[in-house]
Parts: structure tokens; C-alpha cells; sequence
């Protein structure tokens, strides 16, 4: 069998330790695909109901990847090799983390402007592609990771192979049809502007789409003023007699 030389540079087994962007020792915590197709976090919000309606507007800008990478910039790259790809797929618009996944790393980031202490909900769905079968990770049957950042939450999250893009014999020669890992976060500002990153390493092969952050206050701020105007309603009622 023929394996190629992984290249030098940050890789899965750095990235499983924690010592990549500077974390300091192993990640805070890691989430793992269930078959319930869903992730989430400090056990206060589901992920079916996370984007629902009662929050905020979206803060992130082409969060979709409609307008290709606008609004989003590349860091810390590994190798890179063209780097991060908007590319579509039975139907869908998605957005590979780095090409030539088996041989290098990278991400993607974009700031938003938040307010701090202010909590926010962060959902995105995530998927897994075959590119990483062949080569040192022949075979790989495991998940791949992705390292989620924004605020005070830092995660790794493992992309499980029921969210993996199959391989077809006929052109375009993948099929993307899979359902994703829907994923969902809490989280709470602690400034002005967080930086919102999605970074994984080598031999991690990583598409995201549909990412929205979304503030919990306007929830709060609808729920007062539905109160308010339900109490004004029955003190006109009252009033009129």
C-alpha cells in the first residue's frame, strides 16, 4: 500500500491535544455525533428550536456562502493549497474548510459586532467528506473534528460518517444529498466584536453551511413587550367598560 508523506505542520493528533491557537492544554470540552443528528451545549437550548423564531437577526454576514467567501477571511493555514472553497453540491452551497484536506489545515473567521455579557446562539450544520480515505488515512473510519470558536466558548466538534459526502461514478462524481450534523451553541459576548472561527487540521475534512448567530435578548425584549401590551389591552377593556 502506498502512503504519502504527511506534511510538516499542525495536524489531528495536535489539534485532539489542544495546542493549536495558542488553547493551552486540552479543550475546554468535546461534543460527539449522536444519531439524534445534533449537538449541543450547556443543556439550555435544543438544537431544533435554536434558530427558531424569538431570537435576533442573523449577525453573520453570508453565513449561507450565497456571495462565495465575502464577509469571511482565511487563517491559519497549513500547506495551503487554494485554500478555503465555496463550491455546490446536490443542490446545496457549502464551504470546504481547505483543499487538499488529506495534506493541510485551515479555517475560516468573521467578526461580529455583539455587546458584551450579552448571550447569543450560535447553529450552523456541519458535514464530513471522503477526501481523507485514501493516503496516510486510508480506511478512516472515525470522525472528522472541526474547532469551533466565539466568545467564551472554544469546541471540538467530531463530524460522524453518517454526515459524510459519498462518491459517485457519474459526473460532478459526489453526491452531497447527506443529512449534516446540525449543531448548536451558547454562547456569551465578552466584547464588542467576537471573532467567530471554524478551523480544522489535517486529514480533517470539514464543509459547513447555514451558520447563523442569533441574540437570546430580543427573545427577552419580545416576551416583555408582548406583556406590556397584553396588560395595556386589558386596561383598555377595563377602562372602556
Amino acid at each position: 500500500m502506498r502512503t504519502e508523506p504527511r506534511p510538516a505542520g499542525a495536524g489531528l493528533q495536535e489539534l485532539r491535544a489542544g495546542r493549536l491557537g495558542g488553547g493551552g492544554g486540552r479543550q475546554e470540552a468535546k461534543v460527539r455525533s449522536k444519531s439524534a443528528d445534533q449537538v449541543t451545549t450547556r443543556g439550555r437550548i435544543s438544537a431544533t428550536g435554536a434558530a427558531g423564531s424569538g431570537l435576533g437577526p442573523n449577525l453573520v454576514s453570508n453565513g449561507d456562502f450565497d456571495d462565495n467567501m465575502e464577509g469571511w477571511t482565511e487563517f491559519n493555514e497549513v500547506n495551503r493549497y487554494q485554500g478555503a472553497r465555496v463550491h455546490n453540491c446536490s443542490g446545496k452551497t457549502l464551504l470546504h474548510l481547505h483543499s487538499y484536506c488529506k495534506h493541510t489545515g485551515g479555517g475560516i473567521r468573521q467578526d461580529l459586532n455583539t455587546t458584551p455579557k450579552e448571550d447569543y446562539v450560535l447553529t450552523f450544520d456541519a458535514y464530513c467528506g471522503p477526501w481523507d480515505n485514501n493516503g496516510l488515512w486510508d480506511h478512516k473510519t472515525g470522525a472528522d473534528l472541526v474547532r469551533v470558536k466565539a466568545g467564551d466558548i472554544d469546541r471540538l466538534v467530531e463530524v460522524g460518517r453518517e454526515h459524510e459526502f459519498k462518491v459517485i461514478d457519474a459526473f460532478p462524481y459526489l453526491d452531497c444529498s447527506v443529512t449534516p450534523l446540525n449543531v448548536s451553541y451558547e454562547f456569551t459576548a465578552t466584547d464588542n466584536i467576537t471573532t467567530l472561527e471554524f478551523w480544522s487540521a489535517q486529514g480533517d475534512c470539514i464543509d459547513i453551511d447555514n451558520v447563523k448567530v442569533r441574540s437570546k435578548k430580543d427573545k427577552e425584549v419580545d416576551d416583555v413587550e408582548q406583556k406590556e401590551t397584553y396588560k395595556e389591552e386589558v386596561e383598555d377593556i377595563y377602562e372602556d367598560g
